[in-house]
């Protein structure tokens, strides 16, 4: 009996020493590991699952549904299945105390299907035939933050609802597939009418069947995602300061023009901008003369709290550049496709 037991205690001694002294793989499990803490943690900054987002359209967008019946206006915009369109962050985004997204930043949804409806008398003026799925939100140090047009779920595509209330227009995610969008009834205006009621917004325009610039859509961050902190904090110290004057935001687009141009305002040093870089200048309420390199300077009127965008492109005839003020959704829509080179406060 004692020989069996000593026998038994030296195999259980082996067993050990032969499991220490195995090889570490990548994939091997380390039983410490599960006691002690992530020392990568506090590097970190956790934007939460289901962090709501308001996104604003940044281009016209509409499909086959609106063929029917006359746009408004005569824009561009129709869609195809495939087509990637871009959107902005309306407002910053934080954790604590740090930015984590900063107001026009750029987003992304793709088309996924777009159906003309078969009924179009009562519906031209509320079906859009439009199938999105939101992708993706850039973060302050420019991670792709996934999104999601639901407050729970999965990211997938939505049907698309646009209603107006006479001052503003948004977008209304749907579920239905596109064969009941396609074969849907004179009842769908109605639906869509009382839905919309229960959310509380004044119908007055109503349903649109397209989707105009500016238009706003609630969006929600899918799985908590990671940000690198010192990527954060390096990226939210080029924020222009907040202050009692005004934002102007001088941006270029792609314009296929290498040479970089100097802008200034009130006879400050200037700035070199670059294809589709922008600059962001703090200024004090009242009259202000921009202008880049020698050309016509453009006068600007600020009041406290303003937020300008002008557009530095070069000229279709005659050549030189010029300056252009242009609306809050096409600003923030060049500067979220544009690289922040400077924030800069006057003296």
């Amino acid at each position: 009996m004692r020989i069996a037991w000593i026998h038994l205690r030296f195999a259980f001694l082996g067993t050990i020493f032969l499991i220490g002294s195995l090889p570490k793989t990548a994939g091997a499990l380390d039983p410490m590991a599960l006691y002690l803490p992530d020392q990568n943690q506090t590097d970190q900054i956790i934007v939460p699952d289901g962090t709501q987002i308001e996104l604003r359209f940044a281009q016209d967008v509409w499909g086959q549904a609106v063929k029917k019946s006359a746009l408004p206006v005569q824009v561009a915009g129709q869609v195809q299945p495939g087509d990637t369109v871009h959107l902005v962050s309306v407002a910053d985004v934080r954790i604590g105390a740090r930015v984590v997204i900063a107001k026009g930043a750029l987003a992304q949804a793709t088309v996924v299907d777009v159906v003309a409806p078969i009924m179009y008398e009562r519906q031209q003026a509320s079906e859009t035939g439009l199938f999105l799925r939101l992708d993706w939100l850039k973060s302050i140090n420019g991670a792709e933050i996934p999104l999601r047009a639901f407050k729970k779920g999965a990211s997938g595509r939505f049907h698309v609802k646009v209603v107006s209330d006479g001052k503003r227009a948004k977008v209304f995610p749907d579920k239905i597939t596109p064969f009941l969008s396609k074969m849907a009834t004179s009842n769908d205006e109605d639906d869509a009418g009382h839905r919309i009621a229960q959310r509380g917004i004044q119908k007055t325009d109503g349903p649109k069947n397209w989707i105009p610039a500016g238009t706003t859509i609630t969006s929600f961050v899918q799985g908590a995602f990671p940000l690198n902190a010192a990527e954060v904090e390096q990226a939210q110290a080029q924020l222009p300061k907040l202050n009692s004057g005004a934002m102007l935001s001088i941006y270029r687009s792609q314009d296929h023009k290498s040479v970089q141009r100097a802008v200034s305002c009130d006879s400050q040093e200037p700035t070199q901008i670059g294809e589709r870089q922008y600059v962001v200048l703090a200024l004090a309420a009242g009259q202000h003369s921009c202008q880049v390199d020698k050309e016509e300077p453009l006068v600007i009127n600020v009041r406290a709290g303003d937020e300008v965008f002008a557009h530095l492109h070069p000229r279709t005839l005659g050549g030189g550049w010029t300056l252009k003020l242009v609306s809050t959704s096409e600003g923030e829509a060049g500067v979220a496709a544009a690289e922040l080179v400077s924030a800069v406060t006057p003296r």
